[in-house]
């Protein structure tokens, strides 16, 4: 059995990837070379091609958006501090996290006595927004944050990562 005709009963469908199939296993058919061997080359092909095939650039990019911004949130932001409720004893309340709190201690003149909700993105904040917020330490109307939430001055890929992070949680 030829190598061309190996490949027309392998190697079936339409588009570009088929293609790409049929010139991998024409660069890995070696002349002479055992029947099996060449099977075993294909097979070893058809196993990782759909892992290769089915990767997503833009989905990948998304995702490391989402973990880059989950660490700041968490680990560099401290963001559950002041945006989460805690119980009695002090402890966050489990589900609730960057769900909006009272801020704790005596009110100070300037200064909001409750945060917002970030899970999810803030109420009438699209993800563009909050990123430029992030950027610029100023609101979407140009007015400056509201004490004790700092005027951040995250660079641009930063502040994506966290607007992209917050956007998934609910």
């Amino acid at each position: 059995m030829s190598t061309q005709h190996f490949e027309k009963k392998l190697v079936v469908g339409s588009g570009p990837r088929p293609r790409i199939c049929a010139a991998i296993a024409r660069r890995f058919s070696i002349k002479g070379a055992p029947r099996r061997l060449t099977i075993q080359s294909f097979l070893a092909l058809a196993i990782v091609s759909p892992a290769v095939a089915l990767a997503d650039p833009e989905n990948d990019k998304q995702a490391q958006l989402v973990v880059h911004g989950r660490y700041i949130v968490e680990h560099v932001g401290m963001c559950e501090d002041c945006h989460s409720p805690r119980d009695s004893h002090g402890n966050l309340v489990p589900g609730q996290s960057l769900h909006g709190a009272p801020i704790p201690g005596a009110p100070m003149p300037g200064w909001k006595t409750t945060s917002p909700k970030i899970a999810g993105l803030p109420a009438g904040y699209t993800e563009a927004q909050v990123a430029t917020f992030l950027e610029t330490g100023r609101t979407k109307t140009g007015g400056a944050a509201s004490p004790p939430m700092p005027p951040y001055r995250m660079d641009s890929h930063d502040a994506q990562s966290v607007a992209a992070y917050l956007k998934t949680l609910k």
